[in-house]
């Protein structure tokens, strides 16, 4: 887990002035570390790979082929002088 909330030694640094007393900061400091510690003991999914579509294939192809159209048209016209 990355975090900037532990330093170079791994220790982890939380800091807590919700209220006006020490207890209460610190009580609720503790509470913010149990809701790290399970969030880190939980795996993320793994991601299923895929295939695209055989629609979004085609329309990828098709906006390809406009693009390459829309280009093509920039150059310079050659003069039929034949």
């Amino acid at each position: 887990m990355r975090d900037q909330r532990i330093n170079a030694e791994g220790v982890i640094t939380i800091t807590a002035r919700q209220f006006r007393n020490q207890e209460a900061n610190r009580q609720a400091a503790m509470e913010r570390l149990e809701k790290i510690i399970q969030k880190a003991e939980i795996e993320p999914k793994k991601r299923k790979a895929t295939r695209p579509t055989r629609a979004s294939v085609q329309k990828r192809l098709e906006t390809k082929t406009k693009r390459s159209r829309v280009k093509q048209l920039r150059t310079r016209v050659k003069p039929d002088d034949e």
